[in-house]
């Protein structure tokens, strides 16, 4: 009974955080996919029961993809998802230490200590999460958080005793993780500079149209108040009975007329 209450809190601890990182609202259908969660990790544990931590682990991602990335994008839902698992896999490694070198009635402490705390900062920090994960350099930052969850699977996997891999092994994942890393994130870098160097060249050229058309704007003023004068000279030349001057501002107002019009 224990186990099973146990493997649903961890669903529940999974879900209420993914929430809260990517603003997506509850729906009801989302107790189904939480109910699938929950028998994924149960089937896994029955089928692999040495590896059930990273099959599982896994599973549970692999079914968050499918069933988020259509509401919240599919690399937010990923960055998302392992970026709790990151935090749960921690938690695990440093509960292996608290538990073989504190006190009995200490260890009872650690969990709710541990969740208290994740509470607490997600409380405090969702949004900047959330901004870090979605902002303009959005893709570098869900890198990032992918690596990290990669990086603790790892070094999850050897602490295993059901695996136990040499060490050759585990220097050969870390350098085969790195080298992924930096191409995907010198990959995400051009992208970002190249969409950043397009925003720039659109901001230019806005500000460039718009300074177009105020000069455009302020040349049709100037010459809708030139031809005024234009007209009131004539009318005081006309008063002035100077018929030579009407005659020559006449032809060459229609002159300037016929210029704008053309």
């Amino acid at each position: 009974m224990g186990y099973y209450t146990g493997t649903v809190v961890l669903v529940v601890i999974e879900l209420i955080p993914f929430y809260a990182i990517t603003n997506v609202k509850f729906k009801k259908r989302d107790l189904i996919f939480a109910l699938v969660i929950w028998l994924g990790n149960q089937l896994t544990a029955q089928l692999a029961p040495g590896v059930s931590d990273i099959v599982g682990a896994t599973v549970t991602i692999a079914l968050y993809y499918c069933y988020f990335y259509k509401r919240i994008g599919k690399l937010l839902t990923v960055a998302a998802i392992t970026l709790i698992r990151s935090v749960l896999i921690l938690t695990y490694l440093m509960s292996d230490y608290v538990f073989a070198y504190l006190p009995v009635f200490l260890t009872f402490l650690f969990y709710p200590v541990i969740f208290t705390i994740f509470y607490l900062v997600l409380k405090k920090w969702r949004i900047q999460i959330h901004r870090f994960l979605t902002d303009e350099n959005h893709r570098i930052a869900d890198w990032l958080v992918v690596y990290l969850y990669v990086c603790a699977l790892i070094v999850n996997i050897m602490q295993m005793p059901e695996i136990k891999p040499p060490a050759e092994i585990f220097w050969i994942l870390i350098m085969g993780v790195q080298s992924i890393f930096l191409i995907v994130m010198y990959i995400a870098s051009v992208q970002l500079q190249k969409k950043l160097l397009k925003k720039q060249e659109q901001r230019n050229l806005k500000l460039y149209l718009k300074d177009l058309e105020d000069s455009e704007d302020h040349l049709r003023k100037f010459k809708h108040d030139y031809l005024n004068l234009l007209a009131t000279m004539r009318t005081v030349a006309m008063n002035n009975h100077d018929q030579e001057l009407v005659q020559e501002l006449a032809q060459y107002t229609e002159k300037q007329i016929n210029n704008e019009n053309s």
